[in-house]
């Protein structure tokens, strides 16, 4: 009998597959001329190692069995909400608030957060960003907006 662990199986079909695509799409970039690298190198490259690192898992996964794992609902859904929150606040209320609610929302997936450090982590989230992409960086983002 065949022992498959189904973990690896599914995961390696799955980087394949989006290799595979990555690999794909680049063949629709302009090409370079000969000796130079072109806009469509990268991708490609990049498709086609994942491709052949998917291929190796998934191959992988008949040496060994093992049972796929019980996914948690909360840490996905918390994560999800915090993708949302920063896309629906980053722009009306700007960076640091959209950071703090991203970071807040995130910690919920966890049932060991306590407010006091998700409070600490939201705001040294919120002042490194800033730090990096506005000061450092100078990118064209508001650190505070009013929303009103």
């Amino acid at each position: 009998m065949i022992s498959v662990d189904l973990r690896d199986l599914v995961g390696g079909i799955a980087v394949a597959m989006v290799g595979g695509a990555f690999f794909l799409a680049a063949r629709n970039l302009p090409e370079a001329p000969a000796g130079q690298i072109g806009p469509g190198f990268v991708p490609a490259a990049v498709g086609l190692v994942a491709l052949g690192l998917g291929l190796i898992i998934a191959l992988r996964a008949f040496r060994t069995s093992a049972r796929f794992p019980d996914v948690e609902l909360r840490p996905v859904f918390a994560v999800f909400a915090a993708v949302a929150t920063f896309g629906l606040l980053v722009k009306s209320t700007g960076l640091a608030p959209a950071l703090i609610g991203t970071t807040t929302i995130a910690a919920m997936g966890s049932a060991r957060s306590r407010p006091l450090a998700v409070a600490g982590l939201a705001i040294a989230v919120a002042i490194g960003c800033w730090l990096i992409f506005i000061v450092a960086l100078g990118l064209p983002v508001q650190a505070l907006r009013n929303p009103f």
